[in-house]
C-alpha cells in the first residue's frame, strides 16, 4: 500500500504550496449562477475590452503568456460578451476527460426525464462486467457514485492511460476494498458505465442527443453527431495499451467557440435566452460537491488535499481547497470541466466570466493519434502554466481586486 501512495503523490501532486485557509466571512453565496447580459447569434462578435471595463494592457500581457505557450486556443467571455479570442479557435479537437463534463447535460436532461434516478444501483440497471463480474456489494454503487467518482471498483476501462490508472490497477491488487460512495479516485470505469447508462436508459446514441438537446439550442458553429465516438476493447490501440472492458468510451471533438457557449449555457445556470437547456436545479446540485479527501482514508488525505473537490461530473475549486492558482487566495468559488494536457472551459459565478481553452491533439481518436500521443507526447499544457495563464487574464478583470484575497508578493 505505501507505493500506492508514493504513486498517488508523485503523480497528481504538484510544486504548489497548501494555499491558507478561506476567509470565512467570504461575501459570496454558493452554489449561484453567473450574470450574462447578450448572447452570441450564429458567429461570435469580439467587443474592444476596455469598453466593458477591461484593462487592455492586462489583457495584452496575458495574450503574450498565451503565445509562449502550447495552447491550440482560448476565448474570455464576460456577461456573455466576448472580449478575448486568441488562436484557432474554429478547430476542433479530441478533448480528452473533457467528454464527461460534456454529458453532465445530457445526464441531468435524462434524469428529469424520469429515465433513471441518482439512487438507481447498477443492479437495478442491470450492469455486470466480466473479467472479473462485479460483486454483490459493488452492484450496489449507485448513479450518484458514478457521477462523483466514487463507485469503489477497479475494473479496467477504456480509453485510459496514467498515473490513475496504474493507481486503479495497484487498488485493485490490494485488500483495500472501500464501499460504493466511499472514496474519491479518478475512474473511467466509472464515467464510461454513465454513457452505457445514459444511452440504454434514453434507446439513443450521444451523438444525436449532443446535438438535439445542446448543439442546437446553444447554435454551436462546428459541432456534428459524428463528432462522438466510441472506443472498445477490440480496438488495436485499446489492446496495446491493456485496456479492456464491456463498456465503451465515448470521445468528443469539440472547437473552443462551441465550448465556450457551453461554459456560458452554465453560468447561466442552464438557460440559453429564453430557453431552459438543461434544469438550473441540475446544474447547481452537480457544483456543490465534497472536498475530494471527504470519506478517504488518513493515508489519502496527502495525496488528495490538492485536488479540490468534485461534484457531478465537474470540478470544483473553493477557497483554501485549489488545483489551480495554488499561491493565490482566491474570493470565490469556481468550476470547470477539463481533459488531459489543457483542455477545459472554467466557469467563475461572482466574476460573471467563462474562459475556454484547448490544445491541439494531433492524430485525433485515430490509431496513429492516440499511439502517437501515448509513446511520442502532444502539446500539452500544465497546471503551473494554465494558473499563470489564468491569474493573468483575472487580473485584467474589472472585479479582479475582489477575485483575490491576497495576491502574489
Amino acid at each position: 500500500m505505501r507505493n500506492i501512495i508514493l504513486l498517488v503523490a508523485t503523480s497528481v501532486l504538484s510544486s504548489f504550496p497548501i494555499p491558507s485557509e478561506a476567509n470565512e466571512s467570504a461575501p459570496y453565496v454558493w452554489p449561484t449562477c453567473g450574470r450574462v447580459d447578450e448572447f452570441p447569434d450564429k458567429e461570435w462578435v469580439l467587443k474592444d475590452p476596455q469598453e466593458v471595463g477591461w484593462d487592455n494592457a492586462q489583457l495584452r500581457k496575458a495574450e503574450e503568456l498565451f503565445q509562449s505557450m502550447e495552447s491550440a486556443g482560448l476565448m474570455v467571455v464576460h456577461k456573455g460578451k466576448l472580449v478575448a479570442s486568441w488562436g484557432k479557435v474554429d478547430e476542433k479537437y479530441a478533448n480528452a476527460s473533457m467528454r464527461k463534463a460534456l454529458i453532465h447535460s445530457l445526464v441531468g436532461n435524462a434524469i428529469d426525464k424520469g429515465h433513471f434516478s441518482l439512487n438507481d444501483t447498477l443492479e437495478k440497471l442491470d450492469i455486470q462486467d466480466t473479467n472479473p463480474a462485479l460483486t454483490q456489494e459493488e452492484r450496489q454503487a449507485t448513479v450518484a457514485d458514478l457521477l462523483q467518482t466514487r463507485s469503489g471498483i477497479f475494473h479496467s476501462a477504456l480509453f485510459e492511460v496514467g498515473s490513475w490508472k496504474r493507481v486503479r490497477s495497484d487498488l485493485a491488487q490490494s485488500d483495500y476494498n472501500p464501499a460504493p460512495g466511499e472514496l474519491w479516485i479518478y475512474n473511467n470505469w466509472d464515467f464510461n458505465v454513465v454513457g452505457t447508462v445514459l444511452e440504454n436508459s434514453t434507446g439513443q446514441k450521444i451523438g444525436p442527443m449532443f446535438s438535439s438537446q445542446i448543439s442546437k439550442p446553444l447554435n454551436m458553429n462546428d459541432f456534428v453527431e459524428d463528432d462522438v465516438v466510441y472506443l472498445y476493447s477490440s480496438d488495436i490501440s485499446q489492446r496495446i495499451m491493456d485496456n479492456h472492458s464491456d463498456f465503451p468510451a465515448y470521445d468528443f471533438k469539440t472547437s473552443v467557440r462551441d465550448i465556450a457557449r457551453y461554459g456560458l449555457m452554465y453560468l447561466n445556470c442552464g438557460r440559453w435566452e429564453e430557453k431552459q437547456v438543461v434544469s438550473k436545479n441540475w446544474v447547481l446540485k452537480s457544483i456543490d460537491g465534497p472536498a475530494i479527501t471527504e470519506g478517504a482514508p488518513e493515508r489519502f488525505q496527502g495525496a488528495f488535499s490538492t485536488l479540490g473537490s468534485y461534484g457531478y461530473l465537474q470540478w470544483i475549486e473553493k477557497p483554501g481547497m485549489q488545483k489551480y492558482m495554488r499561491d493565490v487566495t482566491i474570493s470565490s468559488p469556481w468550476y470547470y470541466g477539463s481533459g488531459y494536457r489543457g483542455h477545459f472551459y472554467m466557469v467563475w459565478p461572482a466574476l460573471d466570466l467563462v474562459i475556454a481553452h484547448q490544445v491541439s491533439n494531433w492524430g485525433g481518436n485515430s490509431l496513429i493519434g492516440q499511439l502517437g500521443r501515448k509513446f511520442f507526447g502532444s502539446p500539452s499544457v500544465n497546471v503551473e502554466e494554465l494558473s499563470e495563464l489564468l491569474y493573468q487574464i483575472i487580473l485584467a478583470h474589472p472585479k479582479a481586486t475582489d477575485a483575490f484575497q491576497k495576491k502574489r508578493q
